[in-house]
C-alpha cells in the first residue's frame, strides 16, 4: 500500500514540474533512427507489436490510461513504483484482454530506445506517454549487488543500476517470448523477423553469435566478465585508431594517483590503458576538466552513470569491481585488500 508521505511527495513534485515550461524532445535530424514508426504495428487496443523482436508493448506506462488516441496523465502515486511494486504491477496487469504481461528485461527496454533523440529517448509517436526524464524498471537484478536492479533512463537512453527501493520510477509492460541476443537454441532455423528493412530470406540474419562464444578467448576478471584491459595487454585484441590503416594511437603513460579515498585504497588512474581505447576529446573537457584537482569524483555520481560511470558499468568493467580502481593500499586501508 502506498504511504501518505509518498503520495504527498509525488504530488508536490508534480506541482513543481507543472510550473516549469514543458520540455520539448530534441532529435538529431541527420541521425539514423533506431526505432522508426515503420518498425511497429499499431494495434487498436493501446498496444504496439515490434516487427523486429515480435514483442507486444503497452503504449502507455502503467497508471496512464489509454483513451483510444493517446495516454492520459496519471496520478503520481499511480505511475511511480519501487522495483518490488513494479513486479507486483506487472503480475496484476490485465490489459487488452491479456494477463501474461511482464516487466521487460534490460535488453528489451534498450531495444525500444530511440538513439537519435533525447528527453525522451523514445519514439513518442509510438509511445506517446513517455515523460522527458522518465526512468523505467527492468526485471533484471544487478548480479553484483542484490540491492540494485537495472533500469533505462529515457532522458538519454542510458542503462543504469539503481536502488530497488527507489520509488519514483515507471513501468512499461511487455508480453511475448523474452528477447535474447543470440541465435535460437534450435541452431538458427527460427524464421527471421520481418522488420520492414532487411530481407527476411537472407540466411545471415540467423547467424548472430552468442556472447559467451564471442568472449570465450578473452581473459576474465573475478566476476567472469571480459577483462578488456588484460585482453589488450596480451594482444588478444588490437584496436585501431581509425577505420583506415596507418594511423597511430596517441598513448599517454602517466598515472594519476587519487588519495581522497578515506579508508579505501587509493585510486590509480592509468592514462595508458584509457588512451589506447579513447582519444583525449572523449573525456576532456565535457566529462573531466583536464586540470589537476579540478574534478570532484564521487561514487554516487559514478553509480548514477556520470563521471567514470559514463563507460564503467556499460561498456567497461563494473564500478562494483572495487579493486580494479582502488588498487594502491595505504596505511589506513584494510589488510588484506581483496
Amino acid at each position: 500500500m502506498r504511504g501518505g508521505v509518498r503520495t504527498w511527495l509525488a504530488a508536490t513534485v508534480l506541482l513543481l514540474g507543472a510550473a516549469a515550461a514543458p520540455a520539448v524532445q530534441r532529435c538529431d535530424p541527420g541521425a539514423r533512427r533506431t526505432s522508426p514508426a515503420e518498425r511497429f504495428i499499431v494495434n487498436e487496443d493501446g498496444t504496439v507489436t515490434d516487427r523486429v523482436t515480435r514483442l507486444t508493448w503497452a503504449r502507455c506506462p502503467v497508471g496512464q490510461p489509454w483513451d483510444g488516441r493517446t495516454c492520459q496523465p496519471g496520478k503520481p502515486y499511480a505511475v511511480w513504483f519501487s522495483w518490488r511494486e513494479a513486479q507486483e504491477a506487472a503480475a496484476e496487469a490485465r490489459l487488452a484482454g491479456h494477463a501474461d504481461w511482464r516487466l521487460p528485461n534490460i535488453q528489451e527496454l534498450e531495444s525500444i530506445v530511440e538513439r537519435a533523440c533525447v528527453e525522451p529517448a523514445v519514439n513518442t509517436e509510438v509511445f506517446p506517454g513517455t515523460l522527458p526524464n522518465a526512468i523505467f524498471w527492468s526485471a533484471g537484478e544487478d548480479p553484483e549487488n542484490d540491492g540494485y536492479a537495472w533500469a533505462v533512463d529515457m532522458a538519454d537512453g542510458a542503462t543504469k543500476s539503481v536502488l530497488k527501493d527507489s520509488v519514483t520510477f515507471q513501468v512499461r509492460l511487455v508480453r511475448g517470448r523474452p528477447l535474447v541476443f543470440h541465435r535460437s537454441e534450435a541452431g538458427g532455423d527460427e524464421a527471421p523477423a520481418d522488420d520492414g528493412i532487411h530481407d527476411p530470406t537472407n540466411p545471415d540474419l540467423g547467424l548472430l553469435q552468442r556472447p559467451e562464444e564471442a568472449f570465450a578467448p578473452l581473459p576474465k576478471d573475478r566476476t567472469g566478465a571480459p577483462d578488456w584491459a588484460a585482453a589488450l595487454r596480451q594482444g588478444v585484441i588490437r584496436p585501431r585508431a581509425a577505420l583506415t590503416d596507418g594511423e597511430a594511437v596517441e598513448v599517454r603513460d602517466d598515472v594519476i594517483l587519487m588519495k581522497d579515498t578515506r579508508q579505501m585504497p587509493w585510486v590509480a588512474f592509468p592514462h595508458d590503458i584509457h588512451s589506447r581505447w579513447l582519444a583525449c576529446a572523449n573525456c576532456h573537457d565535457a566529462i573531466f576538466v583536464a586540470r589537476k584537482g579540478a574534478n570532484d569524483l564521487r561514487m554516487d555520481e559514478i553509480l548514477r552513470g556520470e563521471q567514470c560511470g559514463r563507460c564503467h558499468g556499460k561498456v567497461a568493467f563494473s564500478p562494483f569491481v572495487c579493486e580494479r580502481c582502488h588498487s594502491v593500499p595505504h596505511e589506513g586501508s584494510p589488510r588484506p585488500w581483496w
